[in-house]
């Protein structure tokens, strides 16, 4: 946007002083405002993740949040944006609270004038433009898991994925899944924290770094994990739309994010938009062939990019089974990679919150995908990559 036109987001729950607000913006003859209303937190949380804006007028009290965490969570949410609070009568203390906590500036709402709003956005757009942090805006990636039908190791797969991921770049990472009855990754990686994904969802207004760090349980490994709403106390259907700005926390705090997603559902696909890539799992049983192939057409319907889907066989025989070739003329897909099926070794370690074994052709299959997604040739499944010994030290 230039100087003579800004985007402006309207959050305020009032309809009378909403329209009120806009009016005074649309009757200015220069610069011009394109103005956008939520009455919600939620609401404008969503116009910030799916647009750009220069300023926001914001009212501290609203229906799902209230007081000084209103704006602390649009900070949050969108670090560079300039903000002016719309101050009630009883709210000139949290006003002033907001701006020593980076706020531009507030206006009384029952002295609000044309020129005093149209002042008080320019000259918060040009303090937060010269203050702005370019690192603020960088987003870590989302790795979304997901299973043609249960039942094919879908979680197992995202704990691996996220484990050696870590193991060869060095990187951040975040495991967390979104099912809402079994416990998941929380039982495979031994995490001991008592919240959930549930929970963050439901607290999104008051979710900064501190809250966060109470949440989340790092493994030995160095894999933080947010468990599954299924490993914690029952708070509520959740909601997609929550979930999803949730994530968008986590990708700015983290520079991988692996996703359990389970099966199909329309909570999975509401989630997909925020997946940079999506993993589809299948093992080589009939059934789950069948579904994988739906799945495949469905998330390309969806809009999700061919080359962004990754194709994994899992529990794949040792010998026999379908070759590679037919599967990927059948699927009209191709196989991304494949891992071994395991015996009972492999699932008493994982009961103990271990690895596979370090020769193990599960570890080898796994080491093979991850270097696979990184765009380098496999190491040694005890080794890394001279990058990854690098950022670790």
């Amino acid at each position: 946007m230039s100087n003579s036109e800004y985007r402006v987001l309207l959050l305020e729950d009032n309809a009378v002083n909403a329209l009120m607000v806009r009016k005074m913006l649309e009757r200015v003859d220069s610069p011009k405002f394109e103005v956008s209303h939520a009455d919600s937190l939620l609401k404008a949380l969503d116009l910030l993740s799916h647009g750009s804006f220069d300023a926001a007028l914001v009212d501290l009290n609203l229906p799902d949040s209230d007081g000084i965490e209103t704006f602390l969570a649009i900070q949050r949410n969108a670090p560079g944006l300039a903000v002016v609070i719309l101050s009630g009568m009883d709210d000139e203390a949290l006003s002033m609270k907001a701006v020593e906590l980076g706020a531009q500036d507030y206006l009384s709402k029952t002295e609000l004038n044309a020129h005093e709003l149209v002042r008080a956005v320019q000259y918060g757009v040009i303090r937060s433009r010269k203050s702005a942090d370019p690192r603020a805006q960088q987003t870590g990636s989302v790795l979304a898991v997901m299973g043609s039908k249960g039942g094919v190791g879908v979680t197992t797969l995202a704990c691996h994925l996220a484990r050696e991921w870590k193991r060869q770049t060095g990187e951040t990472v975040l495991l967390t899944g979104v099912d809402e009855n079994a416990a998941g990754a929380a039982y495979l990686m031994k995490a001991t924290t008592q919240y959930t994904l549930g929970d963050a969802a439901q607290n999104l207004h008051r979710l900064d770094g501190d809250l966060w760090k109470a949440y989340v349980f790092t493994a030995p490994d160095g894999v933080d994990v947010l468990p599954p709403p299924g490993a914690g106390t029952f708070t509520g259907p959740l909601e997609a739309e929550r979930i999803r700005h949730v994530l968008r926390f986590a990708r700015g705090n983290y520079q991988r994010v692996v996703l359990d997603l389970g099966v199909l559902t329309a909570m999975s696909l509401g989630l997909l938009e925020e997946a940079t890539e999506v993993v589809v799992v299948a093992s080589e049983d009939l059934p789950a062939l069948w579904e994988a192939g739906r799945l495949l057409k469905r998330l390309t319907q969806v809009g999700i990019p061919a080359e962004s889907i990754r194709l994994v066989l899992n529990q794949k025989k040792k010998r026999g089974g379908v070759p590679v070739a037919e599967l990927e003329k059948a699927l009209g897909h191709a196989v991304f990679g494949s891992v071994t099926a395991a015996g009972e070794e492999h699932d008493e370690l994982m009961a103990a919150g271990k690895f596979v074994d370090e020769k193990s052709a599960v570890r080898k299959d796994v080491v093979k995908i991850v270097a696979k997604m990184l765009g380098k040739d496999a190491p040694e499944p005890g080794g890394g990559f001279r990058f990854s010994r690098l950022v670790r030290g």
